[in-house]
């Protein structure tokens, strides 16, 4: 199955406002913690790379995936610049910031195709969850419209990833 993009075809909202600090902390999540953009390139890379010998048309989708959510990750940086917070790759939590660490459980190695399909839909799937909360949480109309907008890419990966498994392991 080729696969010619790797997001959704609508355009990306621009990158909103100077947004308060509050705002900007709390994207802190989506770009550098748990389940965050920057651990969805990570873990697409290393996967890549791990398959690219055996399953070399999934290590390519599972490549043009990582490139999508550098593009996140970018909006995401950008956005939290104009809130006034330090883009480091961190989250924010009570008793301090957590930094990301490519160490598990951010990025697991080590297992074959049939878990990494369903591993990878599944923190899809958190991620538009964690989407969908921040857009309650932050209730700005611009904010959720960029958020909104990478729930969109979100679920193209869910689907690419489900054609994938239903491919190689179904």
């Amino acid at each position: 199955m080729e696969f010619q993009t790797f997001q959704c075809l609508l355009p990306y909202p621009d990158v909103p406002f100077t947004g308060n600090q509050r705002t900007g902390r709390l994207l802190l999540s989506a770009y550098a913690g748990g389940g965050s953009e920057l651990g969805a390139i990570c873990q697409y890379c290393y996967e890549r790379f791990k398959l690219s010998g055996r399953y070399p048309e999934v290590a390519r989708a599972l490549g043009g995936i990582a490139k999508v959510e550098m593009h996140h990750l970018e909006l995401l940086g950008e956005a939290i610049c104009r809130c006034g917070v330090d883009p480091c790759f961190r989250t924010v939590r009570e008793g301090g910031s957590v930094y990301f660490t490519a160490a598990p459980p951010m990025v697991e190695y080590n297992r074959g195709l049939a878990c990494i399909l369903p591993r990878d839909i599944e923190s899809e799937r958190k991620a538009i969850e964690g989407y969908r909360h921040l857009i309650q949480c932050i209730r700005d109309e611009d904010v959720g419209a960029l958020l909104e907008r990478i729930i969109l890419d979100e679920e193209e990966h869910i689907r690419i990833l489900s054609s994938l498994y239903v491919q190689y392991c179904g």
